[in-house]
C-alpha cells in the first residue's frame, strides 16, 4: 500500500472523519504530521470554548431582522431624499438661469440710438421690389429702386 503525503494527512485531519489505518501508521512514523495532528486537535477543542456558537431563539432572529430592515429603510429614505434634493437644485438652477436670460440679459445689451434704422428695415429698403440686395453704403438706400424704375 502506498504511503500518504503530508497534504493528504492534513486533509484527513481537517475532515473530522475517524482515523484510518493508513493515517494512524503515517502519524506513528512522521513527527511533523504528529505535531500537526496535535495542533488540529487542540484548536478543535479550544476554539469552540472561546468562540461559542451563536444560538438565537426565533424571537431574537425576528428582532435582528426587524432592526436590519429598519436600518435599510432609513438608508433608502436618505438616499432618495438626497437624490430628490439634487434634482430639485438642478431644476431650480435651470429656472434661475432661464429667468436671467429672458429678463435681465436683454437689459444688459446696449440700447439702439433713437432714429437708427434696423438692419431688417435696411435690407427691405435695399431689396425693394426686385429682391436685389446691394452693398450698404451711406446715402445709397433707395437709389437702386430709382434706377430700376
Amino acid at each position: 500500500m502506498k504511503s500518504l503525503t503530508h497534504e493528504q494527512v492534513q486533509q484527513m485531519l481537517h475532515s473530522g472523519l475517524p482515523q484510518s489505518e493508513a493515517l494512524s501508521s503515517h502519524l506513528a512514523a512522521c513527527s511533523q504530521c504528529r505535531s500537526y495532528a496535535a495542533l488540529v486537535t487542540e484548536l478543535s477543542t479550544t476554539l469552540p470554548a472561546i468562540y461559542s456558537p451563536a444560538v438565537f431563539s426565533p424571537q431574537e432572529i425576528r428582532q435582528k431582522a426587524a432592526d436590519g430592515n429598519g436600518q435599510l429603510l432609513r438608508r433608502t429614505r436618505s438616499a432618495l431624499t438626497l437624490r430628490n434634493l439634487r434634482s430639485g437644485v438642478l431644476v431650480g438652477g435651470s429656472v434661475v438661469v432661464l429667468l436671467f436670460l429672458t429678463i435681465l440679459a436683454p437689459k444688459l445689451l446696449p440700447v439702439q440710438p433713437v432714429g437708427a434704422p434696423d438692419l431688417i428695415d435696411i435690407g427691405a429698403v435695399e431689396r425693394g421690389a426686385s429682391g436685389w440686395a446691394g452693398p450698404l453704403r451711406p446715402g445709397t438706400a433707395g437709389t437702386h429702386q430709382a434706377q430700376c424704375a
